[in-house]
């Protein structure tokens, strides 16, 4: 979950004198920029509203009203769960979605993160006001292990997406697990939108460097993450368990 105030610190840093050429490469990208994204504004939309309305029934039967606000001109990176006067809003802008290595599977999963937040179930936030929502983790595990594969299942084109070109690692990983042709298709278009969030993450956290699908994290957390983000390859190994039926990872989550 990212809060408003995030975008808000993008907004005023891009405004002050020097750091408005930094700010374009690394907090933004606006409409008409080059970018090896292949996201549209028409599969943006698409996407998230799709995602969105696909489970409302489930998240009206959360305690506050849920509103979605997606924003393609808006150039900044975030996708948030925030809750305003007793609603709550998920929320996606455009800038997250050109973001080079983006795709579309990748907007329907951070879509599908947004709404685990709300119906994802625990573990859950211990802070304050966010004790309604699914922690991080458990976002992500949700996306990829609930979320998406309800998606594309529903998605006329799915299965078509069997025979197109895709990287050999996700092959082997979805071809161990499945073996009928829909969930097979299902489980390559989860892991493409994994990789288009692997790139995302290496984009917002350079520091720790591209996450890996064929090594996994390696420290392993003593207590359950509540209240904060797994590493990028921590949160690379929960999409990717999510995805081929796979608990959660230990390097977030502790059972009880």
């Amino acid at each position: 979950m990212r809060s408003l105030r995030s975008a808000i610190f993008f907004l005023i840093l891009s405004t002050l004198p020097g750091l408005a050429a930094m700010a374009s490469s690394r907090y933004m990208i606006n409409v008409g920029d080059v970018t090896t994204s292949t996201v549209t504004k028409e599969s943006f939309l698409k996407h998230f509203y799709g995602v969105f309305f696909q489970n409302l029934l489930r998240m009206r039967q959360q305690p506050l009203p849920v509103v979605p606000a997606a924003d393609w001109e808006k150039p900044y990176f975030t996708a948030y769960t925030v809750e305003n006067d007793q609603v709550l809003t998920i929320g996606f802008w455009g800038g997250m979605a050109r973001i080079p290595g983006m795709n579309d599977e990748a907007v329907a999963l951070i879509t599908c993160h947004e709404v685990g937040h709300v119906i994802g179930g625990e573990p859950r936030f211990k802070l304050p006001l966010y004790q309604i929502l699914s922690s991080e983790g458990q976002a992500d595990y949700y996306a990829t292990a609930v979320c998406l594969k309800d998606y594309f299942e529903k998605e006329p084109d799915t299965l078509k997406t069997l025979n197109e070109l895709h990287d050999p690692q996700h092959r082997t990983l979805c071809e161990k697990v499945y073996e009928e042709p829909l969930q097979k298709a299902i489980c390559l278009r989860s892991l493409r939108g994994v990789q288009g969030m692997r790139d995302v993450l290496l984009h917002m956290k350079p520091e720790e460097g591209p996450a890996s699908f064929t090594q996994t994290e390696q420290h392993m957390t003593a207590e359950t993450l509540y209240d904060q983000y797994p590493t990028n390859q921590c949160r690379l190994d929960t999409l990717i368990a999510g995805a081929l039926g796979a608990e959660r990872p230990g390097c977030w989550y502790k059972a009880p």
